[in-house]
Order: structure tokens, then sequence, then C-alpha cells
């Protein structure tokens, strides 16, 4: 096995792609796979051109391996190429082009299902042209992948924003600390709108917020 992985080095080396991906492959398969070989394979998957195999496979080492040199910088080059792809949506987003940007940024989000960027990216373009709903499953999608993607953070809160002014007010207070401010909004409009809103989501939150709002104004027993 030894002398078949220097072979699939080798050939990797001298740019010889098809032979050695069938050793790499053929090194990698099975229970007793080893590294160095599974390794080898995404990095020939990478050099072939064959960019969603590349990130799977590197993706899977780091699974088992977080800090295994070789995938880490795969990974890192698998992103650049990523990136590449994907700044031809990102101009079409910056001139407008919305219709364009979003089929883009969709086949993006299809071909690499865990990439949180082009969730995103995809959930500020449904933004622009005014889906709410389709921009908060995007902007939740890749919160789900990456849950401090500053990204889809802000844009959760730009939909907040545009569909729930007022809870987004109460959540502004609440972060900053005003929890007499927090606990009012939040009071106000569940008594006004909130029991009627048809997102139970929205519902769940405005209680929460409201709940711990009054927990941090020592009202305990209505916080409960």
């Amino acid at each position: 096995n030894r002398t078949q992985l220097e072979d699939g080095w080798r050939y990797f080396r001298n740019k010889y792609y098809d032979k050695a991906h069938k050793i790499f492959y053929n090194l990698s398969r099975g229970q007793s796979k080893g590294l160095d070989a599974w390794n080898g394979l995404a990095w020939t998957y990478l050099r072939m051109g064959q960019l969603k195999k590349a990130d799977e496979e590197f993706q899977s080492i780091l699974h088992k391996h977080p800090r295994f040199i070789g995938a880490l910088e795969g990974a890192r080059e698998v992103e650049y190429e990523k990136m590449k792809k994907a700044a031809h949506a990102k101009n079409y987003f910056s001139i407008g082009k919305y219709t364009i940007a979003q089929n883009k940024f969709d086949e993006l989000s299809k071909e690499f299902p865990r990439w949180p960027y082009a969730h995103a990216q995809l959930g500020y373009v449904n933004l622009q042209t005014n889906d709410y709903e389709k921009a908060r499953s995007n902007f939740k999608k890749a919160l789900e992948l990456d849950p401090v993607n500053e990204t889809a953070i802000s844009g959760l809160e730009a939909v907040q924003k545009s569909t729930y002014p007022e809870l987004y007010h109460a959540e502004q207070a609440y972060k900053k600390g005003d929890y007499k401010t927090s606990a009012r909004a939040y009071s106000d409009y569940l008594d006004e709108i909130g029991e009627a809103s048809p997102d139970s989501e929205i519902i769940r939150n405005a209680y929460n917020g409201l709940g711990w709002s009054l927990y941090y104004k020592k009202q305990y027993t209505m916080a409960i």
C-alpha cells in the first residue's frame, strides 16, 4: 500500500490525475482506508475540476480529523474556487439584476447544499425582491450550517425589521439591556396583533422576549 500511495502522489505531482485518482480511490475505500490516500483523492478531485466532490471529501475528512492540515488547506482552496464561481452572481446582484442573481445563487446552493454563503446571499436576493418568507428560510438555513454567520444574522434582522418592525425594535432594546422598553414593546405587540399573527414562531419569540425582559426587570412572577 505504501508503494501504491507513493505512486499515486507521484502521478499527482506530474498531473496524471486520472492515474492518481484510480490509485487514491482504491486505497481510500473500505473500512481500512488510509488518511493520506483519502486526502490524495480529495486533492485529485480538486485538480480535475470536480469541485463538488472535492468539497465533499475534504469536509468528510475534517469531520473525522478536524486538524488534518492537508484537508484544511484543501478546504481553503475549495472555498476560494467557490467564491470565484459566486462572483458572477454577486456582480449581477450589485447591478440590480436580481432574477439572474437569484438563479445563479440558487444553482450554487443546490450544487453546494452545505455552503452557508450561498444560502445567505440567496436570502439577500429574496430580501431585495420582498420575498420575506424565502429570505427568512435561506438565512435560517445558513445559520443551521454556521450558527455565527454574521451575514445571515444581519439578514434575519432585516427581515424582522421589514415584516415585524415593532418586534424588531423590541429586540434591539433587549439587546441593549433596555428591558423596560423591550418588555413594553413586546407586551404592546402581543396585546394588539400578536395573537392574530399567522406565524406561530413569531408569537413564540415575542412571548420569549417578553418573559426574559420581565425576568431581567426582576418581575419573576410575571415572567413565569
